[in-house]
Formats: structure tokens, C-alpha cells, sequence
């Protein structure tokens, strides 16, 4: 349908025709993320939202994309505006109605989405926000936690955070 067009598609085409303020405006827009979510579904919202980003950031910040990493303090609140309205929603801030609407292995895979990419961007402080938000999903298997504190364990590591590091490590041994 078209809805289903529209959320999927509005960000790259306004992205393609060099509308960065209101791409990155309709990607910061809490009400926009809702809707994308609960008609796209939320890997596959949390998925397509990442990707808009990337787009986003390769055309305001040009250059190879290991250039644009050295960019971080240009681009840093460009993610955090673009993910935050879709990371608070799943992280339960707010509407605490939304984070009920899908199963927490939903919720917990959109977030590592969102924490993936802002390591990717070398944003670990947000990266391991995000992350940690994960680890409050109730129904998130074992194996699963494990693997995020060890990855937090990494992003602290990469922050130089050594005791913080040590700690999350330690715990996904538990």
C-alpha cells in the first residue's frame, strides 16, 4: 500500500533529493518511528531506519566511509537524533504501552541493531546505552545476555574503560 510505501521510502528518496534537514527531521520524529515499527515490523523498521542513516550521513559527510569516521563529532548527533526517538520507544521510555505491543526478542533484536550501528560509528558510549537497554528485556535467552555483556565488555575496552570492561566480561561468564 501506500502507508506501507511511504514509511519505507520517505527518508532515502528526501535524502536523494538532497532534503537533509527534512530527512533527518522525519527520522528524528518520535510519531514517524511509531508508525514505521507498527506497520513495517521491528527488525525490519529497526533495520531500514539504520539504512536511511547511512544514507543520510554518506551524503552530508562525503568521502569514503572510513573518512567519515574521522567526522564523529560532525556526524555523532546526527545518529543520536536519527536513533533516538526509535531507541527510546524499545528502551520503554515514555509510551510504556509500545514496548508491549511486540515480544521482548523483537525488542531486543532491534535494539542490537541500533547499538551495532553506533559502534560501527565508533559512538560507544551510545552504543553501549543502547545495549544495556537490551539487557532489561526480560524474555532475552542466555546465550543472548551473555553475548551482549561480552560485547559491551568490548565496547568498554574500546573506551579504555578498564574496570567497567572487566566487570561486564566477568558477568557474562556468571
Amino acid at each position: 500500500s501506500r502507508l506501507l510505501y511511504s514509511l519505507e521510502m520517505l527518508p532515502s528518496h528526501l535524502i536523494r533529493g538532497d532534503m537533509f534537514i527534512e530527512a533527518g527531521d522525519v527520522l528524528s520524529d518520535r510519531g514517524f518511528s511509531k508508525a514505521r515499527y507498527r506497520h513495517l515490523g521491528l527488525p525490519s523498521a529497526a533495520q531500514r531506519h539504520v539504512k536511511d542513516v547511512e544514507l543520510l550521513l554518506a551524503r552530508i559527510v562525503p568521502g569514503p566511509r572510513d573518512a567519515r569516521i574521522n567526522s564523529r563529532p560532525y556526524y555523532g548527533h546526527v545518529i543520536r537524533q536519527a536513533y533516538g526517538a526509535f531507541v527510546d520507544l524499545m528502551a520503554g521510555k515514555g509510551e510504556s504501552e509500545e514496548r508491549d505491543v511486540f515480544d521482548g526478542q523483537e525488542i531486543a533484536e532491534a535494539l542490537v541493531v541500533m547499538g551495532t550501528s553506533f559502534s560501527e560509528w565508533l559512538c560507544w558510549n551510545d552504543a553501549i546505552s543502547v545495549w544495556m537497554s537490551c539487557l532489561s528485556v526480560s524474555s532475552l535467552a542466555l546465550a543472548k545476555k551473555a553475548a551482549l555483556l561480552y560485547t559491551i565488555g568490548i565496547a568498554f575496552l574500546e573506551l579504555s574503560d578498564y574496570g567497567q570492561a572487566v566487570a561486564s566480561l566477568n558477568e557474562c561468564l556468571e
